[in-house]
């Protein structure tokens, strides 16, 4: 099967967010390499893989349990709104604990 027209323009579009990707990723490395000390490099990846381990330890087993328990008793128009939700919410405490433990 070849591709048509929808193919070639989605294979576009990958190509274009994957190039955007890869520009804001060396736009983030030259901010951690001129913005931070090299004395707090080895803090920093710390605190970095201390977040993919939080990551899954606590937040994905808590987002299972949470869809396990909640989203199945809540009525099929109403899963979308409360993922959503969900999500907004948990993006806010991920940004707010950071701040908060600076204060």
């Amino acid at each position: 099967m070849g591709q048509g027209t929808d193919g070639v323009a989605v294979t576009r579009a990958r190509i274009a967010l994957a190039a955007v990707g890869v520009g804001i990723g060396l736009v983030g490395a030259y901010a951690f390499v001129t913005g931070v000390p090299s004395g707090q490099w080895l803090r920093v990846l710390t605190w970095l893989g201390g977040a993919v381990v939080a990551h899954d330890v606590f937040i994905a087993p808590a987002a299972v349990l949470l869809g396990l328990a909640v989203f199945r008793v809540l009525p099929a128009r109403l899963r979308p709104p409360a993922r959503v939700s969900a999500l907004a919410a948990a993006s806010l405490v991920l940004i707010a604990v950071p701040l908060l433990m600076t204060r």
